[in-house]
């Protein structure tokens, strides 16, 4: 349905933008964090042990292990080379409010963003081999909020890599975890925009 816009006495009307539509999901376990095709670095995840945005305990905990290093949780998988796709996932603060995402081609680089939960707010981390990059952070209910990454992957190249990795107060990404701090995560998804 569109839109009116006015322009002086005339009125013109305008459509709305075309909803995007998707390729199938290229993750396993997109709402099982504890399946192994989700690495865990520096973190240990429970399945099926928080409340989720819509209710019912179906949501998983990630927590920081006391090991120094990065905390993170990601899993590798095939793209189209030079094709656009949408990382998102939907997450909750749990002692832990700042969460980078990234998509990477594991080879030249990747497009990133740094999600601040409480604020809240997304901060570009990518470089240049993945174009057009963009970023959102939509709060839902329960305090969960969905964060998105969307950008072209570079032409050279097949493997993807989803990555959702932890920082701390001081922003930084390698860090002493603290096993009492994590986040708590609902559904992940990546998938080439059509």
């Amino acid at each position: 349905m569109g839109s009116l816009s006015k322009f002086g006495r005339r009125q013109k009307m305008t459509s709305a933008p075309a909803a995007a539509s998707y390729g199938p999901e290229l993750l396993v376990g997109p709402a099982d964090f504890s399946n192994a095709a989700w690495i865990k670095t520096r973190t240990t995840v429970t399945a099926d042990n928080a409340a989720a945005s819509g209710g019912g305990m179906t949501a998983d905990t990630a927590m920081e292990t006391a090991i120094t290093g990065t905390h993170r949780l990601h899993q590798a998988g095939i793209r189209e080379s030079g094709a656009r796709y949408r990382y998102e996932v939907v997450l909750k603060a749990n002692g832990r409010d700042l969460v980078d995402l990234e998509m990477s081609d594991n080879l030249t680089g990747q497009a990133g963003a740094l999600f601040n939960l409480p604020v809240p707010d997304a901060t570009d981390t990518g470089d240049a081999t993945w174009t057009s990059s963009t970023r959102s952070i939509v709060a839902l209910a329960g305090g969960f909020f969905r964060c998105v990454i969307e950008a072209t992957g570079p032409a050279l190249g097949t493997d993807f890599i989803a990555a959702i990795g932890l920082r701390n107060a001081g922003f930084a990404t390698s860090y002493l975890g603290d096993v009492t701090l994590g986040i708590i995560l609902e559904s992940a998804s990546f998938k080439k925009v059509l």
